[in-house]
């Protein structure tokens, strides 16, 4: 509605009128007479005076004033122009009631009577006493109350035209709003009594608060009640609400930024990050944020509460989360819901702040998980249990198993390498088995996680089966330089046929049969013997081949040819290579004194005569021996006859 109102402004209404005053009290009593004076003297009889007359009695109090008439209630009051009333309900507030009289107050006293008068008589001295003073005049009567002020819709004065109706519901309704004066960020509740839609502007700007979790929310724009926030970005000023029927203009003031922000700045969350708890355990949950003391003391409440949000089947109600406390510094000890922690369940953490000057804000989520229990691993490889061959190693690895931190691994029938024992755990996805000989054995792994929770077990089960056992025969052996060897093989165990497989030195001919013959060699050489039997399982032996080198050697006697005469023991200077000592002499002709096993000679005891002396290089490493031979001479002592032919001689010869 709208009139037109004089330019001093809105009219106020005028006091009721006062009440009457209150009748006067009646008169003071009068004062009471004095006492008669006396005269005596011895010429006379006594004589008395008269007392005086009491003092008339005080006039009555005035009455109380009248109360002040109550102030009027106007539901519309218009001075002067015209206007039209539209879709308004308007119920003016009481009028008030008129003031109570005021009670009125007591007369003054009266005033003392005079001295009484001589009786007459011979005395001069018998005057009566003064009479007493009047009474207090009465109170005066209370005053009347005040009139009651004026109450109505609609007070038009000056010629103002109104039309329309005052008492008409709106045809849209009421709405209404918690925080008329809003901060950005901050929770405002909204209320309206149509059944039209909330218009569209629901939608960036204002939003429907989240209040379910960070994404989703349960209000609709068909909801009568709900609850919306302006986003950071939004402008400050006077905002508008709407319906699907109507626009309420500049309905909501916003003024300004929360002084504690709800949402994360920079790399700053609200929430902490929560470490996952185990099943039996408590949770902490405290701010992340950085709080002064004015930020402390402009936070009036906390609202902190906790709901299973997955799987949604066991969600539950939220649950609140020391909701009096204030956390700053101080973490909230969450505690397990009734029958403990949900393995696997996912948690939220809801959180709103309110403050004095901007409400509750827009509530801040973050989640955690509680651990279950890890999978069971999956084989990687071998991919299939089947056999094993006896007193081999195999490997035996996994895959990641999510949220696993260790595994343990268990053997039967073999050792694990890496310990020489039966168990092993650690991080390792992979194990190697050393396994022992024919029969049965089984691999498993588990997974186990940070709780200590473990998983099933994956399990390899196999059968050990024998492997070939390999000889050879003519090795090892020792040749000379420049010959060859045969090398056979026999196989025991396993399951044939088999196949062969020689490698090492040079061969002469085919490498895959049970034997083969070596080219002629002149180093050493080992060779080696693969046997594979018809599952796979292989047996290896090793022959060596020593190559020897054929020695060489030198004999002589310096000195050579040595007269009979030469008694003492003649050496003989021996050179060569490989292995070439250790060997014999020996001499022909008969007849050299000769030592076999250092060759010296003897002249003196010797035949003279020219000698072969042979020295025998010992057979080894695969050679034959070695004959090198030298000659030595012995010589005769010389002997000598002389003569003359023709003895005697004349002296005249």
């Amino acid at each position: 509605a709208s009139a037109s109102l004089p330019a001093s402004g809105l009219f106020v209404p005028a006091n009721g009128s006062t009440g009457n005053a209150g009748s006067g009290g009646g008169a003071g009593g009068g004062g009471g007479s004095g006492v008669g004076g006396t005269c005596c003297t011895c010429s006379c009889t006594p004589q008395f005076g008269f007392g005086g007359v009491g003092g008339s009695g005080g006039a009555g109090g005035a009455g109380g004033a009248g109360g002040y008439g109550g102030g009027g209630a106007f539901g519309i009051y218009a001075s002067g122009g015209n206007g039209t009333i539209t879709d308004c309900s308007i119920n003016p507030g009481t009028a008030g009631g008129g003031g109570a009289g005021a009670t009125g107050r007591p007369g003054a006293g009266g005033s003392a009577g005079q001295g009484g008068k001589n009786s007459g008589g011979g005395c001069n001295n018998t005057t009566g006493g003064a009479g007493g003073s009047g009474g207090t005049g009465g109170i005066g009567g209370t005053g009347q109350q005040g009139a009651a002020g004026i109450r109505q819709t609609i007070v038009a004065i000056n010629g103002a035209a109104i039309s329309g109706s005052a008492s008409t519901v709106p045809a849209d309704g009421t709405v209404t709003v918690n925080w008329d004066r809003g901060c950005r960020l901050s929770q405002i509740d909204l209320t309206k009594s149509t059944t039209n839609d909330w218009g569209t502007f629901i939608n960036t700007d204002p939003i429907f608060v989240k209040n379910l979790t960070s994404a989703t929310t349960s209000f609709a724009a068909n909801q009568n009640t709900v609850s919306i926030y302006y986003p950071a970005s939004s402008a400050l000023g006077d905002k508008s609400i709407s319906t699907s029927s109507v626009t309420l203009a500049n309905f909501i003031k916003l003024y300004g930024d929360r002084l504690i922000s709800p949402v994360p700045t920079g790399s700053l969350p609200i929430i902490a990050p929560i470490a996952p708890p185990c099943p039996a355990t408590n949770l902490s949950v405290s701010l992340d944020a950085s709080f002064n003391s004015t930020m402390q003391g402009n936070i009036t409440a906390w609202d902190w509460t906790y709901a299973q949000v997955s799987p949604t089947n066991n969600s539950g109600s939220p649950t609140t989360i020391n909701a009096s406390a204030n956390p700053v510094g101080t973490p909230a000890i969450v505690t397990p819901p009734s029958g403990g922690w949900v393995a696997g369940a996912t948690y939220q953490v809801k959180l709103r702040m309110k403050e004095n000057c901007c409400g509750w804000s827009i509530p801040v989520y973050t989640t955690f998980t509680i651990p279950s229990a890890p999978a069971t691993p999956t084989i990687n490889t071998p991919a299939t249990p089947g056999t094993v061959c006896a007193n081999t190693s195999k490997t035996y690895t996994i895959n990641t198993v999510a949220g696993a931190t260790s595994y343990n691994w268990t053997v039967s029938g073999g050792v694990f390498d890496a310990n020489g024992l039966t168990t092993i755990s650690g991080s390792a996805l992979s194990q190697i088995v050393d396994w022992g000989g024919t029969g049965s054995g089984t691999v498993t792994a588990q997974a186990v996680n940070s709780c200590g929770q473990t998983s099933g077990t994956v399990t390899w089960t196999v059968t050990k089966l024998s492997t070939p056992i390999v000889n050879l025969s003519g090795v090892p052996v020792s040749i000379c330089t420049g010959n060859s060897v045969t090398i056979s093989s026999g196989v025991a165990s396993g399951t044939s046929p088999y196949g062969y497989a020689w490698s090492g030195g040079p061969i002469s001919g085919s490498a895959t049969g049970t034997s083969i013959n070596t080219t002629t060699l002149t180093s050493s050489q080992t060779y080696t013997l693969l046997v594979t039997d018809v599952n796979g399982c292989t047996g290896t032996q090793n022959g060596t081949v020593t190559v020897t080198q054929t020695p060489t050697a030198t004999i002589s006697y310096s000195g050579t040819p040595f007269c009979k005469s030469v008694a003492t023991a003649q050496s003989v200077t021996l050179s060569g290579t490989g292995a070439y000592t250790g060997g014999s002499y020996g001499a022909s002709p008969a007849g050299l004194i000769i030592n076999s096993s250092t060759g010296a000679i003897t002249p003196s005891t010797s035949t003279a005569g020219t000698y072969t002396v042979t020295y025998t290089i010992p057979a080894s490493g695969g050679c034959a021996a070695v004959p090198v031979t030298t000659t030595v001479t012995i010589t005769a002592v010389p002997t000598a006859t002389i003569s003359y032919s023709g003895t005697p001689y004349c002296t005249a010869v």
